[in-house]
C-alpha cells in the first residue's frame, strides 16, 4: 500500500504528460501539416486538417494546405471550399489565386474562374495563358435523326376512323434536326448563348374535315427555331439564366378559291409562331448545385406554365461522377378554360470511364406534351405525347477545348386524334415507339 501511495504522483504525472502529448495545438498542427505538405502526403494532411478544424483550430495556412491537398486528390469542390476560406483572409497571394482558378475550372464553374482571372494582375494572367480577344467563344454543331421503331402503328391505323368534329391525328415517321449554336463570353459576369435549329418533319396524317376523311402518308412540315439566353452571375456562386425560344412552324394547307365560275384547289404554306420564355436560378454549394426554373409557352393552341426544381450532386467532388434529378410540374390551359396538370421526373447520371471518355444515362418518367426542358433549349411540341424517354450520351474529349458527342434515346409515344377547335378533346390513342440519334461537336475557343 505504501508503494502505491509513493508511486501515485508518478502515475498522475505520466497520465497528464500523455494527455499533453496527444492534445492538439496550433503550433503542432502548423508543424505537422507543413511537414505533410512538403512530403506531398495529401491524404494524411486532410485527416490532420479535419481533426484541427473539429478542435476549433483554424488559420490561413491550414486552409491553404488543405485546399491544395484536396486539389491534388482531384476533389475540386472540397478544394474550392478550403481555398475560398483562405482567400477571404488574403487575396494577394498569386499561388492561391492560381489554385482557386483551376479548382473552379475543373469543377465546371467557369464564370467564377473568370472572375478570379479578371481581378488578377498581368503576370498572373500571362502565367494562366488565357487570351480574351475573340468575339465568339464557343461553337456547337449538331445533327439528329428520329425514326420509327416499326411502322405497325401506320399499317394498323383504322383508315375509316371518324369523329364528331373536325380534327387530325398524326403519327411521326421521321425528324431531321440541324442545329448551330454560338457562345459569347462578356467577362467576367455575363455569357450569351444563341442557336438556330431547322427541323424537317415527315408524318402520317389522318384528317377529318366536314365529315370528309383524308389520309396523307407523307405529310411534310418544317420548323425554324431561334434560341437566345443570357447567363448572369448575380452573387457569389449564384447564376441567373433567362431567355426565349422562338418557333416558326411551316405546314401545307389546301386552299379552295373561285375564279370565273370555276373551283380551284391549291396547296399553300401556312406559318405559325410559338414562343417560349424562361428564367432559371442556380446556386453552387459544396458538393451540390440547386436549381429552380419557370417557363411560359403558347404551344399548339394552348398555354403552358411550368416549374422545375433540380439537384445536381458531385459525390467525388469533380466531374468524374455526377447526377442530376429534376422534378417538373406543368399546367396546360386550353381555350375552353379547362386545364391539365402533369408531373414529370428526369434522372441523369454521368461518369468518366477513361481520361477522354464520359458516359451519361437518363430516364424521363411522365407525359411530355408541349414540354420545356434544359433552360428552354429543348421544346417537345409534337402533336402527341412522349410517355417515357430512356437514353444515353457518349462524350469524347479530343482536347481540352474540343469534344465530340453522340446520343441515343428510345421514346415511347402515344398519338391521339385532336379536335381542331377543342384541343383538349383527344380520342383514338395509338402507341408506337421511335429511336433518336444525335451527333455533334462542341468547340470552346
Amino acid at each position: 500500500m505504501k508503494r502505491f501511495i509513493i508511486l501515485l504522483p508518478l502515475f498522475v504525472f505520466l497520465a497528464f504528460y500523455a494527455i499533453g502529448q496527444n492534445q492538439i495545438s496550433l503550433p503542432k498542427v502548423d508543424t505537422e501539416t507543413y511537414a505533410l505538405w512538403q512530403k506531398g502526403d495529401w491524404k494524411n494532411l486532410i485527416v490532420v486538417g479535419k481533426q484541427a478544424l473539429n478542435s476549433n483550430i483554424d488559420f490561413y495556412y491550414l486552409r491553404v494546405r488543405m485546399g491544395i491537398a484536396y486539389y491534388e486528390t482531384k476533389n475540386y469542390h472540397a478544394a474550392i471550399y478550403q481555398l475560398e476560406k483562405a482567400y477571404q483572409l488574403n487575396q494577394q497571394e498569386s499561388y492561391l489565386k492560381e489554385y482557386l482558378y483551376y479548382s473552379y475550372l475543373y469543377a465546371g464553374r467557369d464564370m467564377e474562374a473568370q472572375i478570379i482571372y479578371s481581378t488578377s494582375d498581368a503576370s498572373f494572367q500571362k502565367k494562366i495563358g488565357h487570351n480574351k480577344e475573340s468575339f465568339i467563344d464557343g461553337f456547337n454543331l449538331q445533327y439528329g435523326l428520329r425514326f420509327m421503331a416499326d411502322d405497325s402503328a401506320i399499317k394498323d391505323f383504322p383508315a375509316d376512323y371518324t369523329a364528331p368534329n373536325n380534327g387530325a391525328q398524326e403519327i411521326n415517321k421521321s425528324l431531321n434536326i440541324l442545329s448551330v449554336g454560338l457562345r459569347h463570353d462578356f467577362y467576367p459576369k455575363f455569357t450569351l448563348n444563341h442557336a438556330y435549329t431547322n427541323i424537317q418533319k415527315e408524318s402520317f396524317e389522318h384528317l377529318i374535315v366536314d365529315n370528309t376523311i383524308e389520309t396523307i402518308e407523307n405529310y411534310k412540315t418544317s420548323i425554324n427555331q431561334y434560341y437566345i439566353s443570357g447567363n448572369s452571375r448575380v452573387a457569389k456562386s449564384l447564376n441567373l439564366i433567362y431567355g426565349m425560344h422562338i418557333l416558326n412552324i411551316r405546314y401545307p394547307i389546301k386552299v379552295t378559291y373561285f375564279r370565273q365560275g370555276n373551283v380551284f384547289t391549291k396547296t399553300e404554306t401556312a406559318n405559325k409562331i410559338n414562343l417560349v420564355g424562361f428564367v432559371s436560378l442556380y446556386k453552387d454549394l459544396k458538393y451540390i448545385t440547386l436549381g429552380a426554373s419557370a417557363s411560359f409557352a403558347n404551344l399548339n393552341s394552348a398555354i403552358q406554365t411550368q416549374a422545375d426544381l433540380s439537384v445536381t450532386t458531385y459525390p467525388l467532388g469533380n466531374l468524374a461522377l455526377y447526377t442530376t434529378s429534376t422534378a417538373s410540374l406543368q399546367r396546360e390551359l386550353y381555350p375552353s378554360g379547362k386545364h391539365n396538370d402533369e408531373f414529370v421526373f428526369n434522372q441523369l447520371i454521368g461518369f468518366k470511364t477513361v481520361k477522354f471518355l464520359w458516359f451519361e444515362g437518363h430516364i424521363t418518367i411522365g407525359n411530355l406534351s408541349n414540354f420545356v426542358a434544359n433552360n428552354g433549349l429543348s421544346v417537345f411540341n409534337g402533336i402527341g405525347t412522349i410517355k417515357q424517354r430512356v437514353g444515353g450520351r457518349a462524350i469524347v474529349l479530343i482536347n481540352p477545348k474540343l469534344n465530340l458527342q453522340i446520343s441515343y434515346t428510345y421514346n415511347q409515344m402515344e398519338s391521339y386524334f385532336i379536335e381542331s377547335m377543342n384541343v383538349d378533346k383527344k380520342y383514338n390513342p395509338i402507341k408506337y415507339n421511335n429511336h433518336s440519334i444525335t451527333g455533334g461537336i462542341v468547340w470552346n475557343f
